[in-house]
């Protein structure tokens, strides 16, 4: 934000500077629609007058209900029904008059029975028209008492979307395949045959790999929970790599070591839950904070500013069989379990289990291959996928978007 041209809001004779909600998190604006930024230009204010009532529901039984508000009609029809009062509907040019909610955050904009939507009505003096059930559209904002009220609206509706995904689990994922060498994929699984001849290794040391099919190096997390989510990281990535990672390759192969073992500092090696590999490319690390960095601005990650550890996990207990069986056993005991003293003894041996299941001790497979050389890869492209999924026919994960660096 520009200090010395700040945009402000008037609220009857007070003016106050407008803090839009991804700005405040060090990010672009959600209206831009993954265009980073809004030009000054498309911030004019225009004024829409047309005859009608001062009642807001005019416009729902408007046979020209699509209409945008940037250039508001209305039918034949409404004018015989409305009397003569004149009403203002006020709106921005090429700005955020209609706001996209995912499907699964509507009903926080909504509220019980429709609590967050009143309350946003009355502090802003605006109107909030919600998409039919089933439709997947924008939100649309109309006021008739100022240009102000509709972004302090949008604002207020953008920030309730911001904490909403905060609250959600990540669907997605930005990476750097390495499963399509099929020289590293052969190097990967012989340390996974090595792997398997020491003493003292989980029963369920399988289960816990990572399968030669998907490993990669993670860059960040995403929540994307629509289509409209999917496209905005599609196309932001899409920019990212056209305007700042193919710059630095400059038409180069980009080629990498992955040597060394490690385990996340937070953790003890005799109580490990992620074991992964490395690389100390200095290219590849600059590449990935930038898009890391450059994705944040979008809100559909976290926006806490860290550094990129570039892994490539080869362990995680997230796999673990005994997890996942003791997860639905926990499920069915406590269904099946009629009295609460037996719930409760039935919930605590699970989760006991449970807790063991989480960890493994990684301190023999740590000293014995903390320098384990898995070869050099070319690395081409970056791509967005879909955590926890598997594609039928490649065994990897779902790809929603591939960005080859050199054409």
């Amino acid at each position: 934000m520009d200090p010395l041209n700040a945009h402000v809001y008037q609220v009857e004779d007070r003016i106050y500077r407008r803090n839009v909600p991804l700005e405040q998190c060090k990010m672009g604006n959600l209206a831009s629609e993954a265009r980073f930024c809004a030009t000054i230009e498309d911030e004019v204010e225009c004024a829409v007058t047309i005859v009608g009532s001062r009642e807001f529901n005019v416009l729902e039984e408007s046979e020209e209900k699509e209409s945008s508000f940037s250039n508001v009609e209305i039918t034949t029809k409404e004018k015989k029904n409305l009397g003569d009062q004149s009403m203002a509907l006020f709106c921005r040019k090429n700005s955020p008059s209609r706001i996209y909610v995912p499907p699964n955050l509507l009903g926080r904009v909504i509220g019980v029975r429709g609590s967050v939507a009143k309350k946003l009505e009355e502090t802003t003096n605006c109107r909030i028209i919600f998409p039919p059930r089933g439709q997947d559209k924008p939100i649309e904002i109309i006021s008739q008492h100022s240009a102000n009220s509709v972004e302090r609206c949008y604002d207020s509706i953008e920030l309730i979307v911001i904490e909403g995904r905060k609250k959600m689990r990540f669907t997605h994922f930005i990476m750097f395949p390495l499963s399509l060498d099929e020289n590293f994929k052969q190097c990967y699984k012989k340390f996974q045959d090595e792997v398997r001849n020491l003493k003292d290794i989980p029963d369920d040391l399988d289960s816990i790999f990572m399968t030669p099919e998907k490993i990669h190096f993670t860059i960040v997390p995403l929540w994307l929970f629509s289509s409209e989510d999917e496209k905005k990281a599609r196309d932001s990535l899409k920019q990212i790599v056209r305007d700042k990672l193919k710059p630095i390759l400059n038409g180069e192969q980009l080629k990498i070591q992955v040597k060394g073992l490690r385990h996340f500092g937070d953790e003890d090696p005799s109580a490990a839950r992620v074991v992964w590999a490395k690389s100390d490319c200095g290219k590849l690390q600059e590449m990935a904070q930038i898009i890391a960095d450059e994705m944040r601005k979008t809100g559909l990650t976290s926006n806490k500013r860290e550094k990129v550890t570039l892994h490539m996990t080869v362990i995680n207990t997230t796999y673990s069989k005994e997890r996942r069986n003791e997860r639905k056993t926990r499920k069915h005991k406590i269904i099946d379990t009629q009295e609460g003293e037996g719930i409760i003894q039935e919930v605590g041996q699970a989760t006991s289990a449970m807790k063991k299941s989480r960890f493994i001790d990684a301190t023999a497979i740590l000293e014995m291959f903390k320098d384990y050389d898995f070869g050099e890869i070319e690395i081409d492209q970056v791509r967005i996928c879909q955590m926890g999924g598997t594609d039928e026919y490649t065994k990897g994960y779902p790809t929603v978007s591939m960005h080859k660096f050199v054409e």
